[in-house]
């Protein structure tokens, strides 16, 4: 699960940034009218005021996203000059669930950073693949490498966005290991 997370955030970038923002956008962010418990763990405390126990679930960090991505089918987006959002009058073909987005988000900075500096040996390979979305063949082609180094330097890119996932705590040792 850990590889296909990264490989995601890679490729879709833009639409976490832009989910995270309707999400965060939303008056109605992190808000439960089903409980009235507040706190963590074995401390939950009973809230009386709605009002505080809205500011609580606020501040919380957001623990998933469902993050949509693909093309687009039904009537297009209205924009609502009002809300800043747009009507949740379509669809989209796939969507994705990320669990703690704002780390995914770092560790896709820090991959980004690290492997379009200047003299990595498998840059030209990160842009073709994750920024250009080019098929491996052509990419073998162009870089004239076979089929086998390809998927040694996509390993190398997984491998990297593990180490920062173990490192943000976006995923544990034994997650990676399954």
């Amino acid at each position: 699960m850990v590889p296909e997370t990264i490989e995601f955030c890679l490729w879709h970038e833009q639409d976490i940034k832009l989910a995270l923002e309707a999400q965060t956008a939303n008056p109605l962010h992190g808000i439960s009218f089903g409980s009235t418990l507040a706190g963590s763990g074995g401390s939950r405390t009973k809230v009386s005021d709605p009002t505080s126990l809205q500011a609580l679930r606020r501040i919380d960090a957001l623990n998933y996203l469902d993050v949509p991505y693909g093309q687009l089918y039904g009537p297009a987006p209205k924009y609502n000059e009002k809300t800043k959002l747009y009507a949740a009058d379509h669809r989209w073909q796939e969507t994705f669930r990320l669990r703690y987005p704002g780390k995914w988000l770092r560790i896709t900075v820090a991959l980004k950073k690290y492997y379009l500096s200047e003299g990595n040996a498998i840059r030209d390979f990160f842009i073709r693949r994750y920024v250009d979305n080019e098929p491996w063949a052509t990419t073998c082609k162009e870089l004239a490498i076979g089929r086998g180094k390809y998927f040694i330097m996509k390993a190398e890119v997984i491998r990297a966005g593990e180490l920062y996932a173990a490192a943000y705590g976006a995923a544990t040792v034994e997650s990676m290991l399954r």
